[in-house]
């Protein structure tokens, strides 16, 4: 058990009744008398009344102590940058920034990165406190993530370093994940260890981070027990409920790397994870439905994770659900066709779909089929404000009613768009290839002599 009381020749364990405060007002009256005896803060401040003559259990003791700790830390090191004054400062900055202030954690960070330390002879606290863990695991990520300050990964590892060292759970998954997946840092040995005592401490994170760092070992070594490590890993946190850890398994068993895991059992996991709230199982799922040719449940799927937000990228050939559902119904993959609803779902793919079946119609001749679904789409492009397809529909449109001999038709469909500026040069080469072809065939040409 951490020990909780203060240390000094004169902080014994108090004898005699407080009133009635709770713990944070407590501690901030004996830390105050301290720091008034210690560095000259004014004595009515060090006793819990501030300029008000307010008591600690006010709303106000935390607001004093936040501004006293860190202008006490500010004024020894205005006067003294020797190492022992510094380590004083420091652990003033803590305590101000484990009351909430802000400037203060970020001045008890850039004394901690120059090699300061607090010595913890002002504080109920040690360097293994949880709070004190805690708190600089909080600055580690700051720094990891850039959160208001300069984005350093070597900054974090070393705030990580000591509460990871002091058993913090997240911290030693953070190490672990730093090590595995930072280029500059990388270094397999140091995340193993970090990662193996974090899921020793039921860290189902760890257990699959560490899991996918044993494959990438065994497809290095073929080494079949890493592949068992791995595995087991996987069936621990699954398990244990994680999730993402069940995502994980099932996107690796998907592959077909655990050979006694069947595409049934991959379809368990993904429900599995989707049951556990991970929205991304949903899409696996449907993925694997639409590979089989299984619509239905696949766009069952699809809807859960639209209706869920699910976060979509298009790096690595994934797309929205969204987009997928619109191709779906404007194609008539595996459904009845429906124009309509692929709208709703994503105006520019159905466009995009119906357009590429239009062309695909015409060049099999079946031109009238097609000339009514680039019309349709000519309406959905203005309606939706995508205007930049419309050349290529008009080009398509024009080029099908070519096919079919109603060259007046034609006529009318690029002349619509060359008024509309919908032709670029290019564009305007194939205006005039239509111009020869009308010629050609005799028809009456004044209108189009006139643009």
């Amino acid at each position: 058990m951490i020990s909780r009381h203060f240390v000094g020749h004169f902080l014994t364990p108090v004898q005699h009744p407080l009133p009635r405060l709770n713990q944070t007002a407590t501690r901030l009256l004996l830390l105050g008398c301290l720091i008034s005896l210690s560095w000259g803060i004014p004595a009515e401040s060090a006793t819990g009344k501030n300029e008000n003559n307010q008591s600690p259990t006010t709303a106000t003791t935390s607001q004093i102590s936040r501004t006293e700790y860190q202008n006490a830390a500010t004024k020894l090191l205005a006067d003294d940058q020797s190492e022992e004054t510094k380590a004083k400062a420091a652990e003033l900055y803590l305590l101000a920034a484990l009351d909430g202030n802000e400037q203060a954690m970020l001045q008890f960070g850039d004394l901690y990165l120059q090699g300061v330390r607090p010595k913890y002879e002002l504080s109920p606290y040690s360097q293994t406190a949880p709070e004190v863990t805690e708190f600089l695991f909080t600055l580690g990520k700051r720094y990891l993530s850039g959160d208001g300050v300069d984005q350093s990964t070597e900054n974090a590892l070393l705030f990580f370093q000591s509460p990871a060292t002091a058993g913090h759970t997240n911290a030693q998954f953070y190490l672990g994940y730093i090590y595995y997946t930072q280029e500059k840092f990388t270094d397999q040995k140091e995340a193993t260890v970090w990662y193996t005592r974090a899921a020793n401490t039921g860290s189902t994170g760890a257990m699959a981070q560490l899991a996918l760092l044993y494959l990438d070992q065994y497809e290095e070594d073929h080494d079949k027990e890493k592949l068992d490590q791995a595995k087991e890993l996987f069936e621990k946190a699954t398990k244990l409920g994680s999730g993402q850890a069940v995502l994980d398994f099932a996107m690796q068993a998907e592959t077909g790397i655990f050979p006694d895991v069947s595409i049934d059992r991959v379809k368990q996991l993904y429900q599995k994870s989707s049951d556990l709230g991970v929205t991304r199982a949903n899409y696996r799922l449907a993925m694997l439905y639409l590979d089989e040719g299984n619509y239905g449940d696949a766009i069952e799927q699809l809807i859960i994770a639209d209706e869920q937000e699910f976060e979509y990228r298009f790096e690595g050939g994934i797309e929205s659900p969204k987009r997928i559902l619109a191709r779906i119904y404007a194609t008539g993959m595996g459904v009845e066709t429906d124009l309509d609803k692929a709208v709703t779902y994503d105006p520019e793919e159905a466009l995009y779909s119906i357009v590429n079946q239009a062309h695909h119609l015409a060049t099999e001749g079946q031109t009238t089929k097609a000339i009514s679904l680039f019309t349709w789409a000519e309406g959905i492009a203005r309606k939706y404000d995508l205007y930049g397809h419309l050349k290529n529909i008009a080009w398509y449109k024009t080029h099908a009613l070519v096919l079919e001999g109603k060259y007046t038709a034609a006529l009318a469909s690029t002349s619509d768009q060359v008024k509309a500026n919908q032709f670029s040069d290019a564009g305007a080469v194939r205006f005039y290839t239509y111009y020869i072809v009308a010629a050609h065939n005799s028809l009456d040409l004044d209108e189009f002599s006139r643009l």
